[in-house]
């Protein structure tokens, strides 16, 4: 299949980890701006699958989740779906896809002609929220309302 790779669009990762052996998920967390919550939700969707440490808290369930290199970098690619409005289903079939083909690659495996219709859609739901905001701004009437107009509504 004719795929192109659009260029990574977050921060790459850091080369590695303070303990040597991976990142918890707080230092996952904090790295890449999202909450632990989150990083649980993507692993319970199948998206992550990060190893345990059952030493370190005793039952598995409650044990010590370690990112690998491989984790970080599968986290960067579902960020960046996400970004692009991609669906976790549709995630999960593209990190299937790299796993496959480009193991090692930075990339979000897009066939060209998907990359065109994407676009095409973002740049459609930012005129529908341009739109929106300039009915608000002309809706908005500060003199029936007891607070002062937002200053990022004035430009």
């Amino acid at each position: 299949m004719d795929q192109t790779y659009l260029t990574q669009v977050l921060p790459a990762a850091a080369d590695g980890d303070a303990a040597g052996d991976g990142w918890t998920i707080r230092q996952m967390a904090q790295e890449y701006g999202v909450t632990m919550r989150a990083l649980r939700f993507y692993e319970s969707r199948g998206l992550l699958s990060p190893a345990r440490n059952p030493s370190a808290y005793g039952a598995t369930r409650n044990s010590l989740r370690i990112y690998d290199a491989r984790q970080r970098r599968q986290l960067e690619m579902i960020l960046r779906a996400k970004k692009f409005g991609y669906t976790l289903t549709e995630t999960q079939a593209m990190l299937s896809a790299d796993a496959e083909e480009t193991p090692n690659g930075p990339d979000l495996p897009i066939a060209p002609d998907e990359a065109v219709a994407r676009i095409a859609l973002l740049e459609q739901q930012r005129d529908s929220l341009e739109r929106a905001i300039a009915e608000l701004k002309a809706a908005w009437n500060p003199i029936s309302h007891q607070t002062s107009e937002p200053s990022r509504l004035a430009g």
